[in-house]
């Protein structure tokens, strides 16, 4: 198939999609569309809990070969919001959703090496 599919609904494949192209999924970020607004206090905690680890899909998976990630365990320890259970039992890391944790400890860490830097000047 080579033409385009337009769709005013959902969309259901239980399937993988593979793309030979880039995929692009804009989630609305809009302040307006938000309540209960606050910002991630736990950071440092969460990342301090995960690890990043490189690895070989096993035969049980329907993906193949080297990957890098993170174990979906680790995460919905310290952050099981981020940490969804597929259909089929397994676990799945929504990354998308990390990103802010990231940018929380990103500009908590540039203030800390800002006081010490202050400090030692």
């Amino acid at each position: 198939f080579c033409g385009n599919i337009t769709s005013c609904g959902t969309l259901t494949n239980t399937g993988i999609i593979y793309g030979c192209n880039d995929i692009i999924a804009f989630h609305s970020s809009d302040k307006r569309l938000k309540n209960n607004i606050v910002k991630i206090k736990d950071s440092n905690n969460i990342i301090n809990n995960i690890t990043g680890y490189e690895f070989d899909w096993n035969d049980k998976s329907e993906l193949e070969g080297h990957d890098f990630g993170i174990l979906a365990q680790d995460l919905q320890e310290v952050a099981p919001a981020l940490v969804k259970e597929r259909d089929d039992g397994y676990l799945a890391v929504d990354y998308i959703k990390l990103i802010p944790v990231l940018i929380e400890e990103v500009k908590s860490l540039n203030n800390r090496i800002k006081v010490l830097e202050e400090n030692n000047g």
